[in-house]
């Protein structure tokens, strides 16, 4: 060769009918010899002064002073990425066989190396993203402060998206409003992009996002039919965005601006919408974080509404017991007075009425008892001192045994002899055995039998109290200590009570850090089983 000049020409990743020399984009329809080669993968020679070329080849000849030409196309993969051009400029000739080889070698050792220069920089590139991602996943999971979590979303953008300017709108009322942006004040427009408010409806792109929920590309502003200029964008020639979706409703956008024509790719588009997301969630969890906001401060309004009303409701009914208790007394009195003789001796017609007085207001004497112990241990939590509880429930049941004699009913108690005390209150844990004993008595048929039963066991004394009664059907049990709750609720039910008597043993025996439990058996029986804990001297509260 007299003189020759060797370029490399690279296809544009992008746009493959275009190649790239020095920075230079060329398109390929006005190089068809070059075009040919990379067609068919492989060599092509071009003579300027042969009368067949292509016009296009003969003034290309004219303007850069080739006499010919030899295109070889860098092939890797079965890709043409590229080729290699060796013109001569000084006499008429055709390349040689072997120069062609010698072209050929090196065309495939440069694609070579182009594709792991490639695969590198978008491993690298792919790295990058990825971090990113993990950047921006880590701030969203970090704090619910939206304005940081945006702010830090459209930094990791910017590590990854090639843009000159980064923001971020969100829907309020039909219209887009930027909340967040960066890089905005090398192109002076800082103060116009705060709190810009554009209406959705004037702007294509954005309705269009709206719409399909799917990224959007503007690769030059000045040529697409959908962009609607603003004078004060001018250096605006390239944008791509995403909208962010919240449970499939478009929300908002994330948005990059470029200052040069095709700057942005779908490679682009498809990491916005990767951070998009993030910023769904990040949107998402403060809604959720206001709401609950929201709703905490109306819980602690009801709430305080409630316990005011829990107060009145506990001062009303501590006034009517109060206020029952002594004209209870005096009628109790009188009718014990009567029914004994003392007052004169009764008929046969009016004992039975006298009976039925004295029995119903010792049950209403009893009614009032509970509801003012059932207050008394809410308001305030009772003595903890050492309890002889065997003693307790061997006078219970003394107390019971004329009882159940009359009603044709069996009383038995095996209780230990070597019972240590208990935690609790006198007062409190007799009339637990009181209720609980009254209870099982109430809903045992005649001839049935009642037990109870005392004993010690790893620092806890159990208390059983069991019968061979009616039971409880399944579905009740999990709501038998509750205030109030009777088994038979109905006009016609045959039992008396309020409901109280369960919920007042409840309430005593884990105001002393015990537990009551229960199992039952239709037909069978019941059992109620109750722990307190051993008194230990000096340990207790």
């Amino acid at each position: 060769m007299t003189q020759s000049t060797v370029l490399a020409k690279w296809l544009n990743p992008e746009v493959a009918d275009r190649i790239s020399v020095l920075g230079t984009i060329y398109l390929m329809e006005e190089h068809p010899a070059t075009l040919r080669a990379l067609t068919e993968q492989r060599p092509l020679v071009v003579q300027a002064a042969d009368p067949g070329s292509d016009p296009a080849d003969r003034q290309s000849a004219q303007l850069y002073g080739w006499t010919s030409r030899l295109n070889v196309p860098l092939v890797t993969r079965g890709r043409t990425v590229g080729y290699v051009e060796v013109r001569e400029s000084r006499c008429e000739r055709l390349f040689t066989e072997e120069e062609v080889r010698l072209c050929q070698t090196i065309a495939t050792d440069a694609a070579t190396a182009i594709e792991h220069a490639r695969l590198f920089q978008a491993e690298q590139e792919q790295r990058a993203f990825a971090e990113a991602l993990e950047e921006a996943a880590a701030v969203v999971s970090a704090t619910l402060n939206l304005d940081q979590v945006l702010d830090r979303i459209l930094q990791q953008v910017a590590r990854v998206v090639p843009g000159d300017a980064f923001n971020v709108m969100l829907i309020e009322e039909g219209k887009a409003r930027v909340v967040r942006w960066r890089g905005y004040e090398r192109w002076g427009g800082e103060d116009k992009i705060a709190g810009l408010s554009m209406p959705i409806s004037a702007y294509p792109i954005l309705a269009e996002m709206v719409q399909t929920g799917r990224p959007v590309i503007v690769k030059d502003t000045a040529q697409d039919s959908r962009w609607v200029p603003t004078d004060n964008w001018l250096w605006l020639k390239c944008y791509v965005s995403a909208p962010i979706l919240v449970t499939g409703e478009t929300v908002g956008f994330l948005n990059v601006d470029g200052a040069q024509p095709d700057q942005f790719g779908p490679a682009d588009a498809q990491r916005l919408e990767a951070f998009a997301h993030h910023a769904a969630i990040a949107i998402e969890n403060a809604r959720l974080f206001r709401d609950a906001l929201h709703q905490t401060d109306e819980l602690q309004i009801a709430l305080a509404r409630l316990e005011q009303a829990d107060q009145l409701k506990n001062q009303f009914i501590q006034n009517v017991s109060h206020e029952l208790r002594q004209p209870l007394a005096l009628i109790r009195g009188y009718a014990e007075l009567l029914a004994a003789g003392e007052m004169g001796r009764l008929t046969s017609e009016q004992r039975g009425p006298i009976d039925i007085i004295t029995r119903r207001a010792r049950m209403l004497g009893d009614l009032v008892q509970d509801i003012t112990l059932i207050l008394e241990a809410e308001a305030h939590r009772p003595s903890q001192e050492p309890v002889a509880f065997d003693t307790l429930a061997r006078a219970a049941v003394e107390d019971f045994q004329v009882i159940t004699q009359q009603i044709g009913l069996t009383l038995e108690a095996d209780i230990a002899s070597d019972c240590p005390p208990v935690v609790g209150e006198a007062s409190y844990l007799r009339r637990v055995l009181d209720n609980l004993v009254g209870n099982a008595l109430k809903f045992t048929p005649q001839g049935g039998t009642v037990t109870v039963r005392l004993w010690p066991e790893e620092g806890q004394v159990y208390l059983q109290v069991s019968d061979t009664g009616i039971g409880i059907p399944p579905r009740h049990l999990p709501r038998i200590f509750e205030r109030f709750y009777q088994v038979d609720g109905s006009a016609r039910r045959r039992y008396g009570g309020v409901g109280l008597g369960l919920a007042l043993v409840k309430e005593i025996i884990e105001s002393f850090a015990g537990t009551v439990s229960v199992e039952s058996k239709m037909g069978e029986g019941s059992t109620f089983t109750v722990t307190l804990p051993v008194y230990q001297e000096g340990g207790q509260d």
